[in-house]
């Protein structure tokens, strides 16, 4: 018995001595990102870690209940989504709810993680305060709202993903960028250390530090918290039936404006709903049209692959499937939210799996869940 609480004692120990080591390196979030992952089960950042982090509330406002025209899936559709772990398949066409499918129960109340879908959401932020007066023009260089970044990259080519900040975007890395970011508490801190490396507008590279700097603009410009600023602009008038929840670098932190907008799938529905109808909702113009409509311009550079990249806009994925035209906000893991201007159509899938096959930059299954809802 001795022996075993000796034991017990060193195991601890050890890892005391461990976590102890990171927080003094620098290294805490370290500590942190084991605990979010390895200590549940997972590899790596789940849709399902709402209860990990520190939040800050995005209320919503009147609920719209759109009419429910529902068609089964298919069996064959069913076991898709089963087999690729979704949570959450929803579509809706001429402004009803014709599919709506759960793969578990308290699956359509939960508030899932969107992962980088809060990049679109950041993008529609921007244009909101170029509305506003807040922010002058796209081509503003950063600086202005920033000092001490750099002048010759503007708020466009961080859009663009093109500002030549070499920031690195693999969460495979425990010592990276993505790493720091989502388990460090000092966004904007961790954020400073990068510089432009290549020459800003030439060179495409999905990277989620441009949109952490996007954030820091945001919230310089408008003086006020990006989740408030959503909530006020977006979230309240939209018809959502349940407050949203923004992921925070710490306590009453920074919001991570890469990842992180915790909200329900119909909820996520409602702003596939409100970009489908060119920003507007009710007869209130929300987000200007004609700055969603150059958001789907893709801004023709090259990637690492030496391919143009047709596929991006600002902050907005963007393709076709069988000749249709689409435009898509997209997460790790295949977090998605479509929208199909021709077919009046917005699709939304939520799930812990996605393709790592691609095409042009984008997951397979995103162009199987959108024939899916072409089919209905």
């Amino acid at each position: 018995m001795k022996k075993a609480l000796k034991i017990v004692l060193i195991v601890f120990g050890t890892i005391g001595l461990l976590i102890g080591i990171l927080y003094i390196s620098g290294n805490g979030y370290l500590a942190r990102g084991v605990y979010c992952t390895y200590l549940h089960g997972k590899s790596k950042p789940d849709i399902d870690d709402l209860s990990m982090f520190h939040t800050r509330k995005i209320n919503n406002g009147s609920v719209t209940e759109l009419p429910r025209k529902l068609k089964s899936l298919s069996d064959q559709d069913i076991q898709l989504l089963t087999s690729t772990e979704s949570e959450a398949f929803l579509v809706y066409k001429n402004d009803s709810l014709v599919s709506e499918w759960y793969g578990n129960p308290g699956a359509d109340t939960t508030h899932w993680n969107s992962f980088s879908m809060a990049k679109s959401a950041i993008s529609l932020l921007i244009g909101c305060a170029i509305h506003d007066g807040k922010i002058a023009s796209l081509q503003d260089p950063i600086s202005k709202y920033i000092p001490w970044s750099s002048k010759d990259v503007t708020i466009e080519q961080l859009l663009h993903m093109s500002s030549g900040i070499p920031f690195g975007e693999s969460y495979n890395s425990p010592f990276g960028y993505m790493a720091k970011a989502y388990y460090g508490n000092d966004l904007k801190g961790i954020t400073k250390a990068y510089k432009v490396e290549q020459t800003p507008g030439t060179y495409w590279s999905y990277e989620g530090g441009n949109t952490v700097l996007l954030g820091m603009i945001l919230e310089a410009a408008t003086q006020k918290k990006i989740s408030n600023y959503f909530e006020e602009k977006i979230w309240s008038k939209i018809g959502t039936s349940s407050p949203a929840y923004w992921n925070l670098d710490a306590e009453n932190g920074f919001e991570k404006p890469f990842t992180g907008i915790y909200a329900t799938a119909k909820d996520f529905g409602m702003l596939g709903q409100c970009i489908l109808h060119h920003g507007k909702v009710n007869g209130e113009v929300l987000i200007d049209s004609s700055y969603l409509a150059q958001s789907f311009e893709p801004w023709t550079i090259q990637d690492g692959n030496n391919s143009i990249c047709d596929w991006y806009g600002l902050h907005w994925w963007m393709g076709e499937v069988d000749g249709v035209k689409f435009q898509s906000a997209r997460g790790m893991r295949g977090q998605y939210i479509v929208m199909i201007p021709e077919k009046n159509t917005v699709v939304v899938r939520i799930g812990h799996q996605q393709s790592k096959e691609r095409i042009k930059q984008m997951p397979v299954d995103l162009f199987t869940y959108i024939r899916m809802g072409l089919a209905h």
